[in-house]
């Protein structure tokens, strides 16, 4: 259980150093059912995180307020998320 734990953790942390690819080869490599399910949503998280990046990218080309404020929530998303998975994973039995 705790090797499933730690590869979970890694999974989600992942966004920091290899977002997208890490979670994907952890769901088609690991035979874990749990470490699935939490790359599985590490996965769509960074996919989110991403699509928020281009999208503020696009928005400050039309009002860089906007694109701005955008930009902010996606950047809370990735410094702050990761750390409330993570703790999750850790306290769960």
């Amino acid at each position: 259980m705790e090797n499933e734990k730690l590869i979970s953790i890694l999974s989600h942390f992942s966004i920091w150093f290899a977002p997208v690819i890490l979670p994907a080869a952890i769901y088609f490599i690991s035979e874990s059912e749990y470490a699935k399910k939490h790359s599985k949503y590490a996965f769509k998280y960074h996919l989110t995180i991403i699509a928020l990046a281009m999208l503020s990218g696009l928005i400050m080309h039309l009002n860089i307020y906007l694109g701005i404020a955008v930009f902010v929530f996606s950047m809370i998303g990735v410094f702050i998320l990761p750390i409330a998975f993570t703790l999750k994973i850790a306290t769960s039995k």
